[in-house]
């Protein structure tokens, strides 16, 4: 399966997560077991896709990688900074429950846009190789 493929279905659940505590704490039904709950769930899901930046070789030209690489870190950087202080206007205008469906509506959008990422059928093979040979290690004798 392409990493592409697995990333947006880890996005789209987390949208169906987020639209599931926003209706949640519209109905005021949300509880600690409730959130406890979400916050599991999301970092199973969060965790399964960390390897997202392994996408990058399969979509950026060798020769742009690196010019690649650092744009993708850079907008990391600026996003760390200026995250917190969008965050906090956003949490001083939205109740909990629009802050829940603007999030999922944003992740949503960024499903929509990784499905129209297109791997090369090279890095795809590549990938499937080394993940089976990965799951294989444990069980043979070296």
């Amino acid at each position: 399966m392409k990493r592409s493929t697995i990333l947006v279905v880890s996005l789209l659940f987390r949208v169906a997560l987020m639209f599931g505590v926003s209706l949640l704490l519209r109905a005021g039904r949300l509880d600690l077991w409730g959130l406890t709950v979400f916050s599991f769930l999301y970092g199973v899901l969060d965790a399964s896709s960390g390897r997202s930046r392994r996408l990058l070789p399969g979509i950026v030209q060798k020769g742009n990688l690196s010019r690649a690489n650092s744009i993708m870190l850079t907008t990391n950087q600026i996003g760390l900074v200026i995250g917190p202080m969008a965050r906090g206007s956003v949490a001083a205008v939205l109740s909990y429950a629009q802050i829940f469906t603007l999030t999922g509506l944003t992740v949503a959008l960024g499903a929509i846009l990784l499905s129209l990422v297109r791997e090369s059928a090279s890095d795809r093979r590549r990938e499937s190789r080394r993940i089976a040979t990965s799951c294989a290690s444990p069980f043979t004798m070296r």
